[in-house]
């Protein structure tokens, strides 16, 4: 699904990928539309378990450079195709699928739960204001994230990610302690 699409997998598909019967799949999924919301969850769990690694120490200016960084590197490797899977999945599914839409809106809150963790420590550490708007700054950081994501996908280029997170950070330093 993550390589052609939710709509241009069928079931047969997975069932060869993962080399087992329909009978194995229909029993912890009872349609395809579940098999769907569990490869959002899976998903969410994969690139979520990424980002909390890489924010787990940002608590300062440098922190956030650090993460900027390896995430600019993780799609530098992936030779661009990567993109963000959570991403792929929201662009073909939230418009058509009052479900998918749910389980991926969990799945961004969830990682914007990080960023506001990640944001509450560089405040707590002195070098972020206290009375910034964590909330909007995650989300800036977000947006600015799923955009250079897309972009840097799109161009087979870093360069669009990289610009879009320099940006949100100079956003972030703006509102230095």
């Amino acid at each position: 699904m993550y390589v052609n699409g939710v709509a241009a997998t069928s079931v047969d598909q997975v069932c060869a990928a993962a080399d087992v019967g329909k009978s194995q799949i229909y029993h912890y999924f009872k349609d395809k539309a579940e098999l769907v919301r569990g490869v959002i969850e899976h998903q969410a769990d994969s690139v979520l378990t990424v980002q909390d690694t890489l924010l787990a120490d940002v608590h300062d200016w440098a922190g956030w450079h650090g993460w900027r960084d390896q995430v600019v590197d993780l799609q530098r490797h992936s030779d661009f195709w990567a993109g963000c899977p959570l991403g792929a999945l929201a662009i073909e599914l939230a418009g058509r699928d009052s479900i998918a839409r749910s389980a991926l809106t969990a799945s961004f809150d969830r990682w914007d739960s990080q960023l506001r963790d990640a944001l509450k420590r560089t405040a707590q550490s002195g070098v972020l204001s206290r009375d910034a708007d964590v909330a909007g700054l995650a989300t800036c950081l977000l947006a600015a994230l799923q955009g250079g994501l897309v972009l840097c996908t799109a161009r087979g280029d870093v360069t669009p990610l990289e610009v879009s997170l320099d940006g949100a950070i100079a956003h972030l330093e703006s509102h230095r302690a």
